[in-house]
């Protein structure tokens, strides 16, 4: 892989005049798609704002990929007509008989216009340039070969490289449909004009004695020609690269040199001395310009900035590995299948949803909201909050007739605030209790102020004002600053009067075809009462094409009526409506909360409801499945599936007796595992396609009893200091394996291991920056800025931790800064440690300005259909509210005796 890249990025380099397949943004859509991937697991509740969005990038990505085919076609036949057009006419006035004279040669060639037999005379000079003008269209078809082929085969990698990350197989039909069927991808494309260049060029030498021979010795000298420019090229390209680089190089060294002067009579009279002070700092800033500039991953990035140091010595081996034993980042690797398991159970999601209620205005909601989720952030990781509110909202808003791009962001922001509330709100909460714990800075054993670990509730002394502040804030602001942007899931306004008898159009995200399927949902009782159109049914993205009664629902989905109901209609118990969809609305239609997929087989399906996924077949045209109906292959038994939908020649059609034709779409649920292995080796099914993200709603009484029961065990033990967390954590999470609420798979695929790996290598890069003396400098700075002003270094450590907290993750940003501000705050300024790790906890916890700032702004990007301009407005605004407000309310809480300003 590695080496194609490189070999289509040379041909690239050297011959720019071509179109080549964008290798690199398709990469980049992969990657993403990757991301957005591994942020679900297959068991976890399906959500339709992150399934969309991985649908979207799907859809990208191969939008993206036809485009290249069709620009890199259409170059190819606009290049090929051009080479035959020259070709023609150098075939046309070469048509001669040469004599063995060699000063002038006699031309007998036939004037096609005319037909004559013309004759003429040509110098050996002129017949050479001819010769040449051969030679130069031969090459250019033998680089247009080379760019073909070449492209045939990135196409071929890159469609190969989407199905290993999406679990799909489309690498054959695709190539076959889409890529060989043009004209640049076909083998013999270019054969049949080389053969004509070859046979005019044999015609031409063909009178004279060495004919043959010439003809040979053409071919290889234009080989060799070929070879030859092509090294030219390289040389040109390797000079321009180091050209345009010299700059950038130049500009290093003399910044390198700037940096060695300003800092040297810091470190002591000989620079030699404090050679590590340099190397840390200059391995930390290139460290964070390849992640921020570049987009490395940080895991690898400071893990070798780590590696680094602990090989030139300025670091200990038990140093650098310290932070993979640090309490914190085991606490936060061992709260995270916990907080799988509230997902998987569906225990935070059902106390969600009753307590968000009905409000009657946007005020009331975004309160009644940015509470709820705040203060289940502070018992919970913010990751699955957002994963469990995406769809809630979805749905809340819908009913409310309320636009979602008011809710998502705010939500989003206000699951941070409820994160600086406790030591578990937050991964970077931990993370800089942890670092407090076993940093000494340059103080001598025994010596070092005492450090406490603070208790569970401890942060909310800052973190509950600030979270009071940033929420009012964001109430007062979101009616100017946020958008009633409609996001890509679909329109969440109210449908204009003359609209009023059909539902309001949404765009609906297709991956493969546009069969659509009568599917029947029952209303739970949570509608029941309710009208139609306060119901919010209708604002789904699906089309409700009818509401029927159980009893009579078999034949109203084999023949549905037109919608004949008033928007008015007040839904009963027992009531089924019936709605048409493609099998993405399905799923997405399948997550609300108010609504129950109406199908009694599936009650009788075999193996564990996680392991199961809506799966989309078509009937291939040599299947022997052809002629049978769904009763007589005994499918359920057979497959172990249920049909939720068949799409009859994409029209509707029974779902049960009707026979089966080629093309006919089936909408399943069945095993995934069983649908991409057995399934695909019968070769009954043209294509076979699990919908992303498609795994059935989990409601689980017991096990949504068992973790709601272990989350207020765990802040109540923990609240009282009963119990250490981490073997609290180890407790409960071996509880839950051992009574199956989830799988140890599961739980092991739920602990990410590049993001606790980067916080772990963050320790060893705090440990180099106090070893070498980095730390003390830049502290010292500070103090010296401030002129030892507590306000002013409090300050400047938070502005220097939201700053980096833009670029890398806050529990990395909580270790990095750590060790500055202990020695700008505590060394330099006599404050105690507490009221640092209070301060950075802030800091590190709150980063609004940009979606790539924290994880959870990303992830409500697409559902709330947000541009970056929003982000930088509306969080802009809070992160200088909220970072005056965490300032100045710690700096009062110390002088006020609440928090002690000094350790001595």
């Amino acid at each position: 892989e590695m080496k194609f890249k490189h070999e289509l990025e040379e041909e690239i380099r050297l011959m720019p005049k071509w179109v080549y397949v964008q290798y690199r943004t398709l990469e980049a859509i992969i990657k993403k798609y990757n991301y957005e991937a591994k942020a679900r697991t297959d068991s976890e509740v399906a959500l339709p704002g992150v399934d969309q969005k991985l649908q979207s990038l799907r859809d990208a990505f191969f939008q993206k990929v036809k485009d290249n085919i069709a620009s890199i076609n259409t170059m190819f036949m606009e290049t090929y007509g051009s080479c035959k057009n020259n070709l023609d006419h150098l075939a046309y006035t070469s048509s001669m008989e040469i004599t063995t004279d060699q000063s002038d040669h006699v031309v007998n060639f036939i004037d096609e216009a005319t037909g004559l037999n013309m004759k003429s005379k040509i110098t050996h000079d002129e017949l050479e340039r001819r010769i040449e003008s051969f030679k130069t269209l031969y090459v250019d078809l033998l680089d247009l070969n080379r760019m073909r082929q070449i492209n045939r085969e990135a196409f071929r990698k890159i469609v190969k490289k989407f199905d290993k990350v999406s679990g799909e197989k489309t690498l054959k039909d695709f190539m076959k449909n889409q890529v060989d069927s043009r004209e640049f991808a076909k083998e013999d494309a270019l054969k049949g004009i080389e053969e004509q260049l070859l046979a005019a060029v044999r015609k031409l030498y063909a009178p004279t004695e060495l004919g043959e021979r010439k003809f040979q010795e053409f071919r290889g000298s234009t080989i060799l020609y070929r070879q030859n420019r092509l090294k030219s090229l390289q040389k040109s390209a390797q000079f321009q690269s180091l050209r345009e680089g010299l700059p950038y190089i130049i500009a290093y060294l003399f910044s390198f040199i700037i940096l060695y002067v300003m800092i040297q009579p810091q470190f002591s009279s000989n620079p030699m001395d404090n050679w590590q002070g340099y190397v840390v700092i200059y391995g930390i800033f290139t460290g964070v310009l390849l992640i921020a500039v570049h987009g490395k991953p940080a895991d690898v990035c400071l893990t070798s900035v780590n590696i680094l140091f602990l090989t030139v010595g300025i670091i200990t081996s038990e140093e650098a590995f310290a932070g993979f034993s640090n309490a914190g980042v085991i606490a936060n690797g061992i709260l995270l299948p916990f907080a799988r398991a509230l997902s998987i159970s569906g225990g935070a999601e059902y106390v969600l949803i009753r307590c968000l209620g009905k409000p009657s205005s946007l005020v009331a909601a975004q309160v009644r909201m940015c509470c709820v989720v705040a203060a289940l952030s502070a018992v919970l990781n913010n990751t699955p909050i957002v994963f469990m509110m995406i769809p809630i909202l979805q749905t809340w808003c819908s009913r409310l007739n309320m636009s979602v791009s008011k809710f998502m962001l705010p939500m989003s922001f206000a699951i941070m605030l409820g994160g600086t509330c406790s030591i578990v709100g937050s991964s970077a909460n931990l993370v800089t209790i942890g670092m407090a714990s076993s940093y000494h800075g340059n103080f001598p054993d025994g010596q070092q102020p005492v450090f406490s670990r603070p208790g569970f509730w401890r942060p909310a002394i800052i973190g509950l004002p600030v979270m009071l502040i940033g929420t009012l804030w964001m109430i007062f602001t979101s009616p100017f600053l946020l958008p009633s942007r409609i996001p890509a899931s679909g329109s969440n306004d109210e449908p204009p009067p003359e609209e009023r008898s059909r539902p309001p159009k949404t765009p609906a995200v297709n991956y493969r075809s546009v069969a659509r399927f009568n599917v029947p949902f029952r209303f739970t009782q949570s509608l029941v009462g309710s009208t139609v159109e306060d119901s919010g049914v209708t604002r789904l993205g699906a089309k409700l094409v009818g509401i029927s009664n159980v009893h009579n629902i078999k034949k109203f989905v084999e023949e549905p009526p037109p919608f004949g109901g008033s928007w008015d209609y007040v839904i009963r118990d027992g009531d089924v409506g019936v709605f048409t969809c493609s099998s993405s609305e399905v799923n997405s239609v399948r997550q609300n909360q108010s609504l129950e997929l109406y199908n009694k087989q599936l009650s009788k399906l075999h193996g564990e409801r996680r392991e199961r996924a809506l799966i989309e077949v078509t009937i291939a045209e040599d299947s022997g499945l052809i002629g049978k109906s769904l009763l007589d292959l005994d499918f359920r038994r057979k497959y172990n599936a249920c049909c939720i939908g068949i799409a009859k020649n994409r029209e509707n059609g029974d779902m049960k007796r009707w026979p089966l034709e080629a093309g006919d779409t089936l909408l399943l649920e069945a095993s995934k595992r069983e649908a991409l292995t057995s399934w695909t080796s019968e070769g009954f099914f043209s294509h076979i396609v699990a919908i992303i993200g498609s795994t059935p709603p989990m409601r689980d009484t017991r096990k949504m009893v068992l973790t709601m029961g272990s989350l207020l065990l765990l802040v109540i033990l923990t609240s009282s200091e009963v119990i250490d967390i981490v073997n609290l954590g180890f407790i409960i999470v071996a509880g839950f394996i051992a009574l199956r609420v989830i799988t140890a798979r599961e739980a092991w695929g739920s602990i990410k291991g590049d993001v606790l790996l980067t916080i772990a290598a963050s320790f060893g890069i705090g440990q180099a920056m106090s070893n070498s003396g980095v730390a003390k400098w830049v502290g010292e700075g500070i103090t010296s800025v401030c002129n030892g002003n507590e306000l002013g270094i409090l300050s400047l450590i938070y502005g220097f931790t939201v700053t980096l907290g833009a670029v890398l993750n806050n529990a990395s940003v909580a270790v990095l800064v750590y060790p500055v501000a202990y020695s700008a705050a505590v060394e330099s300024a006599g404050m105690d440690p507490e009221l640092i790790v209070l301060l950075i906890i802030m800091g590190a916890g709150l980063s609004f300005c940009t979606p790539m700032s924290y994880q959870t702004n990303q992830m409500v990007q697409s559902p709330g259909g947000y541009l970056f301009s929003d982000y930088v407005r509306f969080g802009g605004s809070l992160q200088i509210a909220t970072g005056v407000a965490s300032v100045l309310f710690l700096y009062f809480l110390a002088n006020a005796g609440f928090v002690k300003l000094r350790y001595s």
